[in-house]
């Protein structure tokens, strides 16, 4: 499964340090919108240059209905995504770029109170919820996510003067949406990036 495929793969939550908002929120169950959250883990700005491809650590995220395999130096930061929205269920950073102006992370929004829209409406209305906090968004062919089919939506979006890369992933699970953001800052290479994401998708399990 190819994860990120655009070039402006932004971002989904950011660490505690810098981060903006979730622009998801309560009042808006169904929205798909990219937060900027947590700082040792995920905060909103570039993050390390480019590395070597990831390797997978011991460290899984689960939440309701779900978990993945996280990359080594990564860490849960639920709680700090949570300050945010109460609709994160997870989420987790890059604690090795603790200290910097931008943690690469992920974070997972779960929504049931969202009924199940047809394909076609369920694009349109994501799409336009994320152009309300980011810029250049793009649909991306639909992907399978531990195999349940998934929308890919890319953009950019910025906090505190920086840019972050966002890739969504959507899917609709057991009554619920799950919308999964990972927003990784400029600096860091298109192919960890890419690696990363793969990671985590391609061990990711529903329960």
């Amino acid at each position: 499964m190819t994860a990120c495929d655009g070039a402006g793969s932004s971002s989904a939550g950011a660490p505690p340090s810098q981060t903006a908002s979730p622009s998801q929120t309560a009042s808006s169950p169904h929205s798909a919108s990219p937060s900027t959250g947590p700082s040792a883990g995920p905060s909103t700005g570039p993050s390390t240059g480019p590395s070597t491809g990831p390797s997978t650590g011991d460290a899984r995220l689960s939440g309701e209905g779900y978990s993945f395999a996280l990359p080594t130096g990564w860490q849960e930061a639920t709680e700090q995504f949570r300050q945010y929205t109460e609709l994160i269920d997870a989420g987790a950073v890059n604690t090795a770029q603790a200290g910097q102006p931008f943690s690469d992370n992920v974070n997972v929004l779960r929504n049931a109170d969202q009924t199940e829209l047809p394909p076609a409406q369920a694009e349109g209305q994501f799409t336009d919820e994320l152009r309300t906090v980011a810029t250049r968004v793009q649909v991306r062919p639909t992907i399978t996510v531990g195999g349940v089919d998934a929308m890919h939506l890319t953009g950019r979006t910025k906090a505190g003067g920086m840019t972050a890369l966002t890739d969504q992933y959507i899917a609709y699970v057991d009554g619920a949406y799950y919308v999964v953001t990972f927003s990784y800052g400029k600096g860091t290479s298109r192919a960890q990036r890419k690696a990363e994401v793969d990671l985590m998708l391609d061990s990711w399990t529903w329960s």
